[in-house]
């Protein structure tokens, strides 16, 4: 009797035009018997065309829901491999900082002349210029700052004069005529108004201090490059 009021509700629901699935989970019963109770039921053109807007709604529902599901769990892996590197480091000491800092010259600075250090991230910059004040000694006030940057970014130059300074906590009296690079930009960039190109840090008078650096990149070289 349980059977035949569940089959006669499937098929007043199925002719409403609800789908297979929906019918199963509202009777809780399978699929299987939806499907067989149902067999008979011819459903209109509407009816059609509205089960199928709602699959392809349900789709790209379970897609976006996976996606999220998907971002989530790599924000979870991403902060414990993270504190796992973190682990990796006890205090961090002079000589830590001072190697740390061979190694980011060795990358980013200069081989000829006097030392001049490159790059656009300010985190690294303000690395450098703490590495030279701490590790060689260096007064802030002996720093001139170069910045490199689009052509097309001229009229911005007062504005990226403003934020190097500020960020990096010098004087702009300290910063030199800057670069304007002539280089075809192709592509327009939504973040146009965020970006402020490259600064050069420079160090007067540096020319023994260079060749110093280059000695201990040399041992570092010659020690552990065998």
């Amino acid at each position: 009797m349980a059977k035949s009021h569940e089959r006669n509700r499937a098929q007043a629901l199925r002719s409403k035009g609800q789908s297979i699935g929906e019918i199963a989970h509202e009777l809780k019963v399978s699929k299987g018997s939806v499907s067989l109770w149902c067999r008979d039921i011819q459903l209109s053109p509407r009816q059609i065309e509205a089960l199928d807007r709602k699959m392809l709604y349900g789709s790209y529902r379970g897609r976006i829901i996976a996606a999220q599901l998907k971002k989530q769990e790599k924000a979870v892996r991403v902060l414990r491999m993270q504190n796992e590197g973190r682990g990796l480091l006890s205090a961090i000491t002079s000589r830590d900082f001072f190697v740390f800092g061979l190694g980011l010259y060795w990358g980013e600075g200069t081989k000829n002349g006097r030392v001049k250090f490159t790059n656009s991230n300010p985190i690294l910059i303000k690395l450098f210029i703490r590495w030279v004040q701490e590790i060689w000694k260096i007064p802030t006030t002996e720093l001139t700052f170069l910045i490199l940057i689009n052509l097309k970014h001229k009229h911005r130059l007062p504005e990226v004069l403003k934020y190097w300074s500020g960020i990096l906590h010098v004087a702009e009296s300290q910063f030199i005529k800057p670069t304007l690079v002539k280089s075809k930009v192709r592509k327009d960039y939504t973040d146009f108004p965020k970006y402020y190109g490259t600064i050069q840090v420079h160090v007067k008078k540096s020319t023994n201090l260079l060749y110093k650096i280059h000695g201990a990149l040399k041992k570092i070289g010659e020690t552990m490059a065998r």
